[in-house]
């Protein structure tokens, strides 16, 4: 349960590393179904619709590493060339062959390996319909479950998935998930997992807010970190916030081959992970991917950063300041 909801499911070495671990498909049906047992009888914050979809989704791909009888991942390059093959077919009847062309060279290997192909071709749509507009972006929710995935088109700036979290928390929507890549020409493509609106009734006007917030937010405009602290503070006047003694930063170099992974663990509080996403940009790391896990009472964020230099961060000293700054903000 802990790896669905903490590591980039994206990244097919989550799932080879846990095929390696487990063996065999008979070991592997059996502890699912005992992690699904274990997650009824805990109670309903365990067996939430989003984490069995997340356990689900681990478990299908440990599976097929399983069924095809080998822990290797296949030729990365030729799932590269039939995903840029598939994506430009579904582009080609809308959009001049060298405009796709052109904007496919700008996009990273990761991003062809590990992105859905109907996330790729909404965020192909939305960089080509761009046009003079700084910020676009496409909603689809998520079936079975009360999570939107935000399918995001901008151009990327410094501390971008801070900004996006600040916005999302103003408006009192969790971010469960974020995915980002950025472009060589600059341009963004995110995405993010949320939780949707509280009135299910107002739910078209609230995105409308989300999006003007946000972009008001990217352009500078939006007093972020002022109107987070009011809102921090009137949770404190009203009771909101439920505090836990158990706080913890751990700073992992193994289970990722390109990105340093940062667990802080903490009791949960309004602006909680706006703080964290900020602070890691204050450090000078970017965030390429982050998974959040939390409830009423504790916040769990799993970040997988880079250094300004785009390297993992291994250097001894560095790794303590990031530990250091990390349990200030979640003191």
């Amino acid at each position: 349960m802990n790896i669905s909801q903490r590591r980039d499911l994206n990244d097919e070495k989550t799932a080879i590393q846990v095929a390696q671990v487990i063996g065999d498909l008979e070991k592997l049906r059996l502890l699912f179904l005992l992690t699904i047992a274990d997650s009824i009888a805990t109670g309903p914050m365990a067996r939430g619709d989003w984490k069995m979809m997340l356990l689900m989704e681990l478990y299908f791909k440990t599976k097929h590493i399983l069924d095809r009888g080998t822990l290797a991942s296949p030729d990365a390059m030729k799932r590269v060339e039939e995903n840029k093959r598939n994506l430009h077919k579904a582009l080609r009847p809308r959009f001049a062959k060298k405009a796709i062309k052109d904007l496919m060279d700008q996009i990273s290997t990761r991003y062809l390996l590990v992105t859905p192909m109907e996330d790729m071709i909404q965020h192909f749509l939305l960089a080509l319909e761009l046009g003079d507009r700084r910020f676009a972006w496409a909603l689809r929710k998520i079936k079975d479950a009360p999570v939107t995935r935000v399918i995001l088109c901008t151009y990327d700036k410094p501390g971008l998935f801070s900004r996006m979290v600040g916005v999302f928390t103003l408006n009192n929507i969790k971010v469960l998930s974020g995915n980002i890549f950025t472009l060589k020409n600059g341009l963004a493509f995110d995405t993010y997992e949320v939780t949707n609106p509280l009135d299910p009734y107002r739910e078209e006007e609230m995105w409308d807010k989300v999006f003007n917030d946000a972009v008001g937010a990217i352009e500078e405009r939006l007093p972020l970190d002022d109107m987070i602290s009011k809102k921090e503070r009137m949770a404190l006047r009203t009771g909101g916030e439920f505090g836990s003694p158990g706080k913890r930063v751990r700073i992992d170099n193994e289970d990722s081959d390109f990105f340093t992974i940062i667990e802080a663990s903490s009791g949960a509080r309004t602006g909680l992970l706006y703080d964290l996403a900020k602070e890691i940009f204050n450090l000078g790391l970017d965030i390429r991917f982050a998974k959040v896990n939390s409830d009423v009472e504790r916040m769990t964020g799993v970040f997988y950063v880079r250094d300004a230099s785009g390297q993992k961060v291994s250097e001894k000293g560095a790794m303590a300041q990031i530990r250091e700054r990390i349990l200030d903000v979640i003191k």
